[in-house]
């Protein structure tokens, strides 16, 4: 199955993700709450694809994901 990044700090929407893609779906789920966090679990563990929040309480989503675009060819949504 597949790793997936899950960029979300609250702790009822990371239940969430992982009981549906975790539990239900077979997949490796890890956690980033914050974009300091996204850049460095990109970049050392290689995920499969990560799902963005678009406003993230430390930087805009958005901006992440243009960084994150010029650096890793990762599929997010």
């Amino acid at each position: 199955m597949a790793e997936v990044l899950v960029a979300e700090a609250a702790p009822s929407h990371q239940a969430l993700a992982q009981f549906v893609l975790g539990t239900q779906g077979g997949h490796t789920v890890r956690f980033a709450g914050s974009a300091g966090t996204v850049l460095e679990e990109v970049e050392s563990a290689s995920p499969d694809l990560l799902l963005l929040e678009a406003s993230l309480a430390d930087r805009c989503g958005l901006d992440l994901c243009r960084q994150l675009r010029r650096k890793v060819s990762v599929p997010i949504l």
